[in-house]
């Protein structure tokens, strides 16, 4: 579409957007010359920021612009601004996170490595992670030529193939593939933090895993993602002070050319796709594209501006609502399906989810959509040095060689990372992350704790002898670390510590897992009840939508009707679980209801009695639209009635006989007039005796109907659970202990 540049109204705001982001782009520019490994640490976040940008800017300054996806014209404005704001936040966090004044007391803390602390050994860290994954990527390879047809040569879509033909290895590097990346990158960087070359048998393997992704469909997003988890540890290895900067050169032309190879792979990727996957689309590649490159990227964005900026339609309960209590799909991204569910129809946006399909975008449009414009740029903030920080502690566990602790933070690296581009925040109040982050931080206090005893052995209480072989063993680049000394000390640094308040952990585990199992089993019982509800329709059409309908229940004036309509026999609690009722979406058609009561008869005649309310409220809206096709049904019966009539009346041998006149040709062109009032009768009677069928097959069975219970009430006890919860709580007071015991300790271990 055209824009007139000359004018006033169009110009300034695009010569605003050019300020900014070219403001915004220096400054990236400026990193990506002056300390290239801050940006391979953040790569993640600075090329989906980057990519975002420029997206947005398409749709400012040539909007309006169709959007495929959304179904509707975006832009122009002024969306950019905000967005820049939002980065440059990000940008700060990490400056100051990372300057240089932290890096050289890092770096000095790093001096001497975990290979002075340790002997070599056989069973080296680099070769027992070697070995275990090259097992795995040969599996994986043998999973694929077993389990069915190979994507890339069949044109299976990457989404198919995995719902369809993944196995469970398959399955296992889909989830955790990106952590997997990093792994390799940390192993493949070990030597070269050492100052000697990088492990290539840990690129071959990176290499391995990318074919693979290429072979069963994938494209661009799990290369860049992948790749940019890979990198970290060759951005932690740049930032390092001390390093040799000589090298620079050489390493960031191995990784260019590393990166020539990737750009090539993808774009054989994307040419497939469109070409053979995808061939039906091929007249319309141009198009594909520029939504792909140029729409998607901040399509999402735009909406959110739109929303919150331009109109000030933002509720942050009901955003909350929707990301932490009732999301579409409890274990995906609730941010980019509440996204969705503002940005579309809702119809659309459950068909979508179903098939497992969301789109692009998360962060920040989150924030704002929960905080609002003002608010949402401190939530902004916060994120952004929340992002930063973890990745510090990460830049610093990698360069003193901390591996166990690498290992336990990968996942919270990977929530963070993902929560900064995509906006997942769901993530967070999972009871499986919360057991990973406090794993991660017991392991971290207990390397912190194994590592300073180790430094406490000074060289002058223990000979010049063990300072010379320890000097001469860091200078010795091909020295291995030893899994065992590494792994083993550290087990036997916590048994040390254990040791010493033995009693106390065991019998504070013990009284824990007792008091909550006693308090437990006196509780009442607990029932859940859960259903699958089908929404009425009329016509084939939902009297109301899924989300309206779910709104609609979850009011209190809904749940008091319903507690009005249980029977007196279900019990007296009748309140209690109806305030328990939650109604979630699952597709657009189909509802699911769960109910927690004290006893199985109330828990099943609350949803019964939820469906009946729900029935006689939208016959309210049933009524009128039901009453305007019995009219119509009342005229066609009418209709045929005086049709059936004449039929009778024509029928009658009376009406052929002669009535005046004898004349034969009178007689003939009175028959044929007859015949001719038959036929139109009988086609009239046929199109109403038509209409009428099409009329009840409208108000048949197939297309109206009321709500109703798609199936049977499933009712299961969910408390007590005595043994379960007993041992949940044993495991985070042990956990908590043993935090504890070794805070307590003194940090520098004596000499014995």
């Amino acid at each position: 579409m055209s824009v007139s540049w000359w004018s006033f109204e169009t110009l300034l705001p695009a010569l605003l957007d050019i300020v900014a982001i070219g403001f915004i782009l220096a400054v990236m520019a400026w990193i990506a010359v002056r300390r290239p490994g801050l940006v391979m640490i953040a790569f993640l976040v600075f090329f989906a920021c980057v990519w975002r940008l420029i997206s947005v800017f398409y749709i400012d300054a040539f909007g309006p612009v169709f959007s495929e996806q959304l179904e509707r014209y975006v832009g122009p404005g002024l969306a950019a601004l905000p967005l820049v704001a939002s980065q440059a936040l990000v940008i700060a966090a990490l400056l100051v996170s990372f300057r240089p004044q932290r890096l050289r007391a890092l770096a000095v803390e790093a001096r001497g490595g975990l290979a002075g602390m340790l002997p070599a050994g056989r069973f080296d860290l680099s070769n027992l992670a070697f070995w275990t994954v090259l097992a795995y990527v040969l599996a994986l390879w043998i999973e694929l030529r077993l389990r069915g047809p190979i994507p890339l040569f069949a044109g299976i879509e990457r989404f198919d193939y995995t719902r369809q033909y993944g196995g469970p290895l398959h399955q296992r590097l889909i989830e955790w593939g990106a952590m997997l990346a990093f792994q390799l990158g940390l192993f493949m960087t070990v030597p070269a933090m050492r100052g000697g070359k990088f492990d290539l048998r840990f690129a071959a393997l990176f290499g391995a895993v990318l074919i693979y992704l290429f072979v069963v469909g994938h494209r661009f997003s799990s290369f860049y993602a992948y790749s940019s988890f890979f990198i970290i540890p060759v951005g932690v290895l740049l930032l390092r002070e001390g390093a040799d900067y000589r090298r620079f050169r050489r390493i960031l032309g191995y990784f260019a050319l590393a990166a020539a190879g990737l750009v090539a792979l993808i774009a054989v990727a994307l040419i497939h796709s469109y070409t053979v996957v995808r061939g039906s689309e091929i007249d319309l590649l141009r198009f594909k594209l520029t939504q792909r490159i140029l729409v998607q990227q901040g399509e999402m964005w735009w909406a959110t501006y739109e929303r919150v900026f331009v109109r000030g339609d933002w509720n942050g309960a009901l955003a909350m609502l929707k990301l932490f209590v009732a999301p579409f799909n409890p274990s995906s991204n609730s941010t980019m399906q509440f996204l969705m569910e503002r940005a579309l129809p809702l119809d659309r946006t459950y068909a979508l989810l179903t098939q497992g399909q969301t789109y692009t975008g998360g962060w920040p449009e989150v924030l704002f959509e929960i905080g609002g414009p003002v608010d949402g740029f401190f939530l902004v903030a916060v994120s952004a040095v929340l992002f930063s920080e973890f990745m510090f502690l990460l830049t610093r566990c990698m360069i003193q060689e901390r591996y166990v602790t690498c290992f336990f933070l990968t996942p919270i690296l990977y929530a963070a990372a993902i929560c900064v581009v995509s906006g997942m925040l769901n993530s967070f109040i999972q009871v499986t992350f919360m057991v990973k982050l406090a794993v991660a931080v017991l392991v971290y206090v207990m390397e912190d704790r194994w590592r300073a005893s180790r430094m406490a052995l000074s060289p002058n209480s223990t000979g010049a002898a063990v300072e010379l072989a320890r000097s001469h063993k860091m200078n010795d680049t091909s020295a291995s670390i030893s899994s065992v000394a590494y792994v083993g000390g550290m087990l036997a640094y916590l048994g040390q510590t254990v040791r010493a308040r033995l009693p106390l952990i065991v019998l504070g585990t013990l009284v824990a897992m007792l008091v909550v199992f006693l308090a437990d089993r006196a509780r009442a019982p607990l029932y859940a009840a859960e259903a699958t509800m089908r929404l009425g329709r009329i016509d084939g059409a939902d009297i109301m939508q899924a989300q309206s309908t779910a709104i609609h229940m979850g009011s209190a004036a809904f749940k008091r009707r319903v507690e009005a309509a249980m029977p007196p026999s279900s019990g007296g609690d009748k309140g209690q679980a109806l305030n328990s009722l939650s109604v979630r979406t699952q597709t657009f058609d189909l509802l699911s209801l769960t109910v927690y009561s004290a006893s199985e008869q109330t828990a099943n005649a609350a949803l019964q009695a939820a469906v009946s309310v729900l029935n006689a409220d939208q016959e309210k809206l049933r009524a009128p639209i039901v009453a305007e096709f019995n009219i119509q049904m009342a005229m066609i019966e009418a209709n045929i009635a005086i049709l059936m009539k004449a039929r009778e009346t024509l029928a009658v041998a009376e009406s052929f006989s002669p009535s005046a006149s004898a004349d034969p040709a009178s007689l003939a062109l009175r028959r044929v007039w007859l015949i001719d009032l038959q036929t139109r009768n009988e086609e009239k009677l046929a199109v109403s005796a038509n209409e009428r069928r099409a009329l009840e097959a409208r108000l048949g069975p197939s297309k109206t109907f009321p709500a109703a219970l798609s199936d049977d009430v499933t009712i299961r006890q969910v408390a007590p659970r005595p043994v379960r919860d007993a041992l949940f709580a044993g495991a985070i007071v042990l956990l908590a202990l043993l935090l504890y015991t070794m805070l307590s300790r003194p940090r520098l271990a004596r000499m014995r």
